[in-house]
């Protein structure tokens, strides 16, 4: 039996609790509004991954004109900022019985992980999302963080350094940093310092806005091997977080992508809590459940972890049928 995407899910319980009387004959139980707002998982502390997400943007900020760079056994690059982040974040976060997926730390970790991971809690990070561009001296890259419980991704944060802008699930809402709120989010202010202003408000989603205007976010393989036929202007930047963030404050369209769990497990949080949109490449809408035949959960597979369609993520459905209309893929 299908499952309905997590936010359709909450939706219909807010509408019953309205209903639903908390007093008066014959009643005896908790509200379904009480039962929402306990949601949050008792082990994702927002505040505490704030700071720590600030303190390693910063670092990584300072650090990014003296790197060490290597090539992964998949083509890819890593840096030491990579690698040192990862372990800071496990150090900070990892609790006794929690399980960690990160993408510098994964194949180490050994291969028996997808079957352990998906039980339990699990953190799954990307200490520096974007490398790429990190390594060249460029602002489009990210850190994060997401929280996995019993196979269904349930918190989510993302921060990008270069401008400051933090976004984070706490329960059913989700809230951001002042650069994110308003008008303000339509104009990045790049800096090589960070503000230790901690402050966050309530993130209400910007409206989407026509299907054909926006500007889209294409993955490296789209852009090399695929194409776009669509008249939206179109940006490889190398980054989920990065386009993701671009797509929350309203200045990308959508974002078309294939990915691995840990450079989307935090987003796919945060659309959800926004009621926003992601689809397959045959069309069907991703949830938060990480199993088969979504993703490729072998061990032996160089593709392990890695979704196994492409994605459209957008603000409507409607932008984001449309996108899907115009990618040719590789």
């Amino acid at each position: 039996m299908p499952r309905w995407p997590s936010h359709r899910r909450l939706r219909l319980l807010a509408h019953l609790s309205s209903l639903w009387p908390s007093s008066g004959p014959g009643f005896s139980g908790t509200p379904a509004r009480a039962i929402l707002q306990r949601m949050k998982h008792p082990d994702w502390n927002p505040s505490q991954i704030q700071s720590l997400m600030i303190e390693l943007g910063a670092y990584a900020l300072e650090r990014q004109d003296k790197l060490q760079t290597e090539t992964k056994s998949d083509g890819s690059p890593v840096t030491d900022i990579d690698k040192e982040l990862e372990h800071r974040l496990r150090a900070a976060l990892v609790k006794e019985g929690h399980n960690w997926i990160g993408e510098e730390t994964v194949e180490a970790d050994g291969a028996g992980i997808p079957q352990s991971a998906v039980e339990g809690t699990t953190w799954i990070v990307d200490p520096i999302d974007g490398t790429a561009a990190y390594a060249a001296g460029l602002p489009n890259w990210g850190i994060s963080v997401g929280l996995m419980h019993d196979g269904e991704l349930v918190e989510g944060a993302l921060f990008v350094p270069s401008t400051g802008e933090f976004v984070t699930t706490r329960g059913d809402d989700v809230y951001a940093s002042p650069q994110l709120i308003g008008t303000e989010a339509k104009r990045p202010h790049y800096s090589s310092s960070i503000s230790n202003d901690k402050q966050l408000e309530l993130f209400k989603p910007h409206p989407a806005g026509s299907p054909q205007s926006g500007m889209v976010s294409l993955t490296q393989g789209v852009t090399k091997r695929g194409s776009f036929l669509g008249k939206n202007p179109v940006q490889t930047v190398s980054s989920c977080v990065y386009s993701i963030v671009n797509i929350v404050s309203g200045r990308y369209g959508g974002y078309i992508c294939w990915l691995k769990l840990w450079d989307i497990a935090a987003a796919l949080v945060l659309f959800d809590r926004l009621g926003h949109v992601v689809l397959t490449q045959s069309g069907e809408h991703l949830g938060l459940r990480v199993e088969e035949p979504l993703y490729d959960l072998s061990p032996d597979s160089p593709r392990c972890w890695a979704v196994r369609e492409h994605l459209i993520l957008a603000r409507d459905e409607v932008t984001a049928r449309y996108l899907a209309e115009q990618v040719r893929y590789p």
